[in-house]
């Protein structure tokens, strides 16, 4: 699904122009895009996206061959709520089942 497909279809639900939603979506990206090292964003029954540091490390160029370091980098990493797996895993049970 792509951006807009997400804009089309939470307006066309919640009977609103695709201008706010695509607002209210602006704003909770802002918020991902600023989040600093020791922060974190829960929404409850959805999952937690907080930012880690991955530490330096070694690796190689797949041309060359050749060993470089890999500098340290902060991610933004996500862990779904528990409700959330339940959910996608009853819906994939269902589909297997048909």
């Amino acid at each position: 699904m792509t951006y807009t497909e997400i804009v089309q279809t939470i307006a066309r639900r919640e009977g609103v122009s695709k201008d706010v939603v695509k607002r209210v979506l602006g704003g909770f990206f802002e918020e991902l895009a600023g989040m600093e090292k020791d922060e974190s964003l829960v929404l409850r029954g959805f999952g937690t996206f907080t930012v880690r540091e991955r530490a330096s490390r070694k690796g190689r160029n797949p041309r060359t061959g050749e060993e470089i370091t890999i500098p340290k980098r902060k991610v933004l990493a996500f862990k779904p709520a528990r409700g959330l797996l339940k959910r996608l895993n009853a819906q994939s049970r269902r589909r297997r089942k048909k």
